[in-house]
């Protein structure tokens, strides 16, 4: 069987990393509330996007991202179940976002892949508006990010679309076609109920 996941949100905890920078970098006091507080990130407070924006922008974030307590037991326990995992992620993929930074970006993150001891196969680095149709290469994927979910889940593109439920995806409720799961422990859980 093989997978495909995101990064950012799902593997690694960017929010913490974003938050830690942001902070650090301009002396504001943002707290991880601030994203469960609002629904989207549109509506988030001006000062915060701004930062925000700068702070990813700068590819030396992507080391400092913590992984979620439970994603490297997660990724061991498919695995070791037989399947086999790819990281799919934007980190780097667009020009536009990182600019002449892409590939430093895309160095950052095999660097993180490697430190954080990753048992994956691979890593495809690909725009967001693009994911979808490199998740037809794979029965499963998972992601965190509402849009990307919405066009994996149509009609024959991926079999197993899980939703890794986090506080900025909860607005969107039931998605058809879609598994919405808390952690790795219940992405393992999904994926054995599917005999996957």
């Amino acid at each position: 069987m093989l997978m495909t996941c995101d990064i950012d949100g799902v593997v690694g905890d960017i929010v913490t990393a974003l938050l830690r920078e942001v902070n650090g970098r301009f002396g504001t006091r943002f707290n991880s509330e601030i994203c469960a507080k609002y629904k989207t990130a549109e509506n988030l407070p001006k000062q915060y996007q701004e930062y925000a924006n700068v702070a990813y922008r700068d590819p030396r974030l992507l080391q400092k991202v913590p992984l979620f307590p439970d994603a490297l037991w997660g990724l061991q326990e498919l695995v070791a179940m037989g399947i086999s995992v790819t990281l799919m992620t934007g980190r780097g993929a667009s020009e536009e976002w990182y600019g002449d930074r892409s590939i430093v970006a895309r160095k950052f993150t095999f660097d993180w892949i490697v430190n954080n001891e990753l048992p994956v196969n691979g890593v495809l680095f690909v725009d967001p508006s693009e994911k979808h149709c490199y998740a037809k290469l794979f029965g499963v994927a998972i992601e965190d990010d509402l849009a990307v979910v919405r066009r994996m889940a149509a009609p024959a593109f991926v079999d197993t679309v899980l939703l890794m439920d986090r506080p900025w995806n909860r607005s969107a409720g039931a998605i058809p076609g879609v598994e919405r799961v808390k952690g790795w422990k219940g992405v393992v859980e999904a994926l054995r109920r599917k005999g996957k």
